[in-house]
């Protein structure tokens, strides 16, 4: 039977400057899982990773390994891989010279460190790149070998701190697949820290959202991006169309936005009452025009702009009061066309503010 490893993390408090950093931060992550650490810079992201790798003390709370206290334990002795944004690797040293160096440092024989080394390479796509020079190497090659050298001394656990903010978009994208990938080949359970969305939603078979020090919420790609808990992490993950409003019925439950009244689902938790504040989130973009005059959730908008992306148009729009929609369009609407949308019910979450 396989063993499954845990990383525990509980109640950690951390202060920085007399002002509380990080508050009450309790996660876990086991074997085969790639847990994405997504916030804003400055959340306390790195400080996490530095406090479970060792780097830093909490003032309050444990970092279990398989129940475990690691409090006391050496950084060496935890065997917690931590990968940089800038890499750290060694200029004066070959690719092989770079993923051996900590090995090396871990007292194996040469036949050992060359079949890790090799092994490392192949995992990483790039056998037959030893003897090359790290400074001769692309952006994205040098990535590799900064997670080939993680990877090699095969830890217990992998932290990864934005290690793909240095390269271009279209490299990321590139990247994000293979990072994937080679994570989940691996077995090693691994925390990913990110403020882009778009790589924690294609990385993470988990997330954890932080703001101001505390996780706001935790789940799955899915559960976070389908049931928001509050317009924050709406508009952190991404969502364009937040409609603020107030509760006017509950059954079914009705929003009155200034896009008119909208019957909308309700986020698991929330506790609406009528007269309340409440903000109607979009799920989708996507929308199809209608002819009709009046009905359930019809919305009257003005086109603004109509930008084409292949199989759809992104359409800049305003309502009466002057309040803007985005939407994606199968049609083009020219500037001051006046057009009806009908929104699903399903595809409309209310939240608490």
């Amino acid at each position: 039977m396989t063993k499954t490893d845990k990383l525990q993390v509980v109640n950690i408090e951390k202060e920085y400057e007399g002002s509380p950093l990080l508050r009450g931060i309790s996660l876990e992550v086991k074997t085969g899982e790639v847990l994405c650490l997504l916030g804003r810079s400055g959340s306390g992201k790195s400080t996490l990773l530095r406090i479970i790798a060792g780097i830093e003390t909490a003032e309050q709370g444990q970092v279990l390994w398989n129940g475990e206290n690691m409090r006391g334990v050496p950084v060496h002795l935890r065997r917690f891989g931590l990968m940089f944004q800038d890499y750290a690797l060694f200029p004066h040293l070959d690719v092989r010279g770079n993923i051996a160096f900590g090995l090396r440092m871990q007292g194996m024989t040469k036949e050992e460190i060359d079949g890790k080394v090799v092994d490392a390479l192949q995992r990483v796509n790039l056998s037959g790149f030893g003897t090359r020079r790290v400074t001769d190497l692309s952006g994205g090659e040098q990535q590799r070998v900064a997670l080939a050298r993680a990877l090699a001394p095969s830890p217990h656990l992998l932290m990864l701190d934005e290690p793909l903010a240095a390269l271009d978009r279209a490299l990321r994208a590139q990247l994000q697949e293979e990072l994937r990938q080679v994570l989940h080949e691996s077995g090693i359970p691994a925390i990913y820290v990110t403020h882009d969305q778009d790589e924690a939603l294609a990385l993470g078979d988990r997330l954890a959202l932080l703001n101001e020090g505390k996780i706001v919420q935790s789940g799955t790609p899915e559960e976070l991006y389908r049931q928001p808990i509050n317009a924050w992490v709406a508009g952190f993950l991404g969502m364009e169309n937040l409609l603020p409003g107030r509760v006017v019925r509950l059954d079914p439950l009705t929003i009155s936005t200034a896009f008119g009244e909208l019957a909308c689902s309700a986020a698991p938790e929330q506790r609406l009452r009528v007269g309340s504040a409440a903000t109607v989130i979009m799920l989708s973009l996507d929308a199809e025009t209608t002819e009709a005059k009046s009905g359930a959730n019809l919305v009257r908008l003005t086109v603004e702009e109509a930008i084409f992306k292949g199989d759809h148009y992104r359409t800049f729009t305003h309502g009466a009061s002057g309040e803007s929609m985005v939407l994606n369009l199968k049609e083009k609407g020219q500037r001051g066309d006046e057009i009806g949308i009908r929104i699903a019910k399903e595809t409309l979450l209310a939240v608490t503010n």
